[in-house]
Formats: structure tokens, sequence, C-alpha cells
């Protein structure tokens, strides 16, 4: 969706799965992207979509997954996300078995979004942060090894549904 006349380019975006809970309700420590963080990003128009996760954490402590945006075009641009979740995360297994999902998948989703903040060239956004306990589908505690942690985001025509990662992540015992 373009607007005439005031050099913003708004991109509709939406959201799709995996099981991690949305920005913490607690204050719980989060291991946080840090120096030893693991980066990756995905072109979404000129957006760059960058995913972020800590390189390793304890086994146990919670796992911050965020997303950042940079404008890497020559006018002002912004997104439109879901109202309810700012990008799904899927979590999988070293052997691509997918472990965990938020949302879960068959969650029904606002399909009323809203305009994030618009980004000036050259410049970043914050786009969301989401954290991931640990725990498969059932909510059980994983085991210590390697996962790769993808953020999915449904940015619309002519996108589609658009893949930033994975990172990976070592859960250390």
């Amino acid at each position: 969706m373009f607007q005439i006349g005031r050099r913003l380019r708004a991109l509709p975006l939406l959201v799709a799965g995996a099981s991690l809970a949305c920005t913490p309700k607690n204050d719980a420590p989060v291991a946080a992207p840090s120096d030893s963080a693991v980066t990756t990003s995905t072109m979404i128009g000129t957006l760059e979509a960058r995913l972020s996760a800590p390189q390793r954490v304890t086994r146990g402590a919670p796992v911050k997954v965020s997303v950042n945006l940079f404008n890497r075009g020559d006018t002002t641009a912004a997104l439109h996300s879901p109202g309810d979740f700012p990008f799904d995360v899927v979590v999988q297994a070293a052997s691509n078995d997918t472990v965990w999902r938020y949302p879960p998948p068959n969650t029904l989703r606002t399909l009323v979004g809203q305009l994030n903040p618009p980004i000036a060239p050259g410049e970043s956004g914050f786009y969301g942060t989401m954290r991931w306990d640990q725990v498969d589908s059932r909510g059980i505690a994983v085991r210590p090894g390697l996962y790769n942690v993808t953020a999915v985001l449904l940015p619309g025509p002519p996108w589609g549904k658009v893949s930033v990662g994975p990172v990976p992540v070592r859960i250390d015992p």
C-alpha cells in the first residue's frame, strides 16, 4: 500500500507461527541478544528485517528473540503488523523437527493491524520481541543442544510469507 504525496511507503504486514510468549508480562530475566548475539536478515522491499537471538544460553533461561527493521531505501517506509502478535517464531531441533511455534497453529488471529512508526532512510526501528522458555509445544523442557530459531512475517503482496533466519541458539547444560 503506497501513500501518494507524503513519501511514506506502508507495507502491510501480518505474521505466521511458533510456541514462544509475546513480550514477557513478568519481570523474569531474559537472555537478551548482546555481543554474543547471532543476527541474520531478509529484505522486505527497502526494509531489511533483522532477527537476533543469543548464541548460547544456559538450560532453563528464557531466550529473547527480536526483530528490528533497517531502511535501505531513499524514502521513509513502515510496515503494518497485526494487533496480536508482531511476528511468529518457529524453533526447530538440529534434526529440523519443529519443537515449538508461537503462536500455536490454528490460533485465531486479529486481522486489524497497526502501522509501526515510519523509518527514515538509513535509520533502524524496533519491530518486536518474543520469548521462548525452552519448552516444546507440550510445555516440556527441551534438552540441551542446538536449535534453529526463525521469525515468520506476512507482509502481504507481493512478498507473501517472509522467513527471517534461522539463527542457531545453543542451549548449554
